[in-house]
């Protein structure tokens, strides 16, 4: 069971970042929003990036590369995580 969540989660992530280098908001948005039930140690870093997308959606306003990076680190922090904790 860990290990499909954990691919999961790693194809979540994929989705996410993949979207958001087409500018879609929406999908990295929900990406997001299904992430949150599997991090605990990146909760506050997510939530964060969760407001900063729902911005961009509010205010038309394109998808940064430096928000990508930011999205490509803090996902991989959410994969190492998952791969690392015992509880999944």
């Amino acid at each position: 069971m860990q290990r499909l969540t954990i691919e999961a989660v790693g194809k979540t992530a994929k989705i996410a970042i993949l979207s958001a280098k087409l500018n879609d908001k929406a999908e990295p948005l929900n990406a997001l929003e299904d992430l949150k039930f599997y991090t605990r140690e990146n909760l506050d870093e997510l939530l964060n990036t969760i407001s900063q997308i729902e911005i961009l959606i509010k205010e038309g306003i394109p998808v940064s590369d430096d928000l990508v990076e930011m999205l490509k680190v803090l996902l991989h922090r959410i994969e190492m995580e998952m791969q690392y904790r015992r509880d999944v």
